[in-house]
């Protein structure tokens, strides 16, 4: 009650007199909820021991002030308007409000106030009859965000009862299925499965549903008849004593999820026969340094046991790689530089300590939004090529020496190379 006029109610002295009122007082004092009398301009008479543990009031507290005492400002001044003009035209008024208990903490109340008439019918005091609801308001708020969330998320929901009845499915189901709420409410749960599921795990999920949860992938049916790929979750529910009253299901559609995998896939294999097929050897990391792919070149190439392979950690792979180099310092610059500029193609020659050249080439991997996903890397050994370039190297020095004149022509005569001695 938030202006003058309207008070909130209390009070002190019982107005009764005699053996009934004495037995009245008593019940008032016995009861749980909170109980208060007031008078017309609001002021507080009496009050049973309930409202102090209720408010924080003792009753000395609170006999003689105004109920107003209890406003929280919370409450809209249309609800105190409405509550006198009802008990002052001698109706019982029932509401919810927000007060402030004598520590100033708030609380959700269920109140009851009725008006006391004298003989003439004259209204002259009110009784208020208060209970906290805080709890179940909060349990009530929960209910309504949860019953939200479950009406809004993209997530299919259903849940049923003990025989795995549906009694409740979310619009996300209805629309993804095809069906409405009145076609699936009252079918068994078994009915949105495929029957391109294995018995076997159908017969899983309903075991391990029983028994706590399954998580899973496995197929819904449309109405239409066509399958729908899902990750589904269940779970068994329980009633305050845990025992078993019922089940849910959650499940997502992940339809695109697996014709990206089977395109992957198909990639994935076409990408490795052409690895193998290459004279190339083939490494690919991953942005979290772990190894994509790899072919039996690149194993044959740096000796890599193929369990080093297998557990695909490419910082391991990288200290067996170096210890082959002839300069581990610069290969590794070059690595950790290339990993630290995720854009930047490289391609450039490492001489290992067995006398071995190998040609190296590296360049980003991007996916379709141009996203960087890992690097991937060639060698190729090019030793003979190295070697045969050399020796071409020293006879053309040999040739550029010796005092005799020379010349090379192809088959046609023509004249290809010819030393200083010739053609000075």
């Amino acid at each position: 009650m938030e202006n003058k006029h309207v008070p909130d109610f209390v009070s002190a002295e019982p107005i009764l007199t005699g053996d009934l009122a004495d037995l009245q007082t008593t019940a008032l004092n016995a009861t749980a909820n909170a109980v208060v009398i007031a008078d017309l301009a609001g002021t507080v008479i009496w009050a049973n021991p309930a409202f102090e543990q209720l408010t924080g009031y003792a009753q000395a507290e609170i006999v003689g002030q105004s109920t107003r005492v209890l406003n929280s400002g919370r409450n809209p001044t249309s609800l105190y308007e409405i509550m006198w003009r009802t008990i002052l035209d001698g109706s019982v008024w029932r509401g919810e409000l927000v007060n402030r208990r004598k520590d100033g903490s708030l609380y959700d109340e269920e109140m009851t106030i009725t008006p006391i008439k004298n003989s003439t019918g004259k209204v002259t005091h009110f009784v208020a009859v208060k209970q906290d609801v805080t709890e179940r308001k909060r349990v009530e708020e929960r209910v309504s965000q949860l019953s939200q969330a479950m009406e809004n998320t993209s997530e299919f929901i259903a849940m049923c009862d003990t025989e795995l009845t549906i009694r409740y499915v979310n619009p996300a189901m209805q629309q993804a299925l095809g069906y409405s709420e009145k076609e699936l409410v009252g079918q068994r749960i078994g009915f949105v499965l495929s029957p391109n599921n294995s018995a076997q795990l159908v017969e899983e999920i309903d075991a391990k549903t029983f028994a706590g949860g399954w998580r899973g992938e496995c197929l819904h049916r449309r109405k239409d008849g066509t399958d729908l790929p899902v990750l589904l979750s269940t779970g068994a529910l329980k009633d305050r004593e845990g025992r078993f009253c019922g089940a849910f299901g959650i499940a997502r559609d992940i339809k695109e999820r697996k014709s990206a995998e089977q395109e992957i896939l198909l990639k994935n294999t076409l990408l490795e026969a052409q690895a193998e097929a290459t004279i190339d050897a083939i490494l690919a990391v991953d942005e979290t340094n772990k190894i994509i792919l790899s072919n039996q070149q690149f194993a044959t190439l740096w000796a890599v046991p193929p369990e080093m392979i297998r557990a695909g950690d490419d910082n391991k792979l990288l200290q067996h790689v170096i210890g082959q180099v002839e300069n581990p310092q610069q290969f590794q610059r070059r690595v950790e530089y290339l990993y630290d500029h995720p854009k930047e193609k490289s391609t450039d020659e490492v001489r290992l300590k067995d006398g071995r050249y190998l040609d190296r080439y590296s360049s980003p991997l991007v996916d379709s939004t141009g996203k960087f996903r890992g690097r991937i890397w060639y060698f190729r050994d090019i030793t003979e090529r190295v070697k045969a370039e050399e020796r071409l190297r020293l006879w053309s020095r040999v040739l550029e020496q010796t005092a005799e004149g020379i010349f090379v022509c192809d088959p046609g005569e023509k004249i290809l190379l010819v030393n200083s001695a010739l053609s000075s």
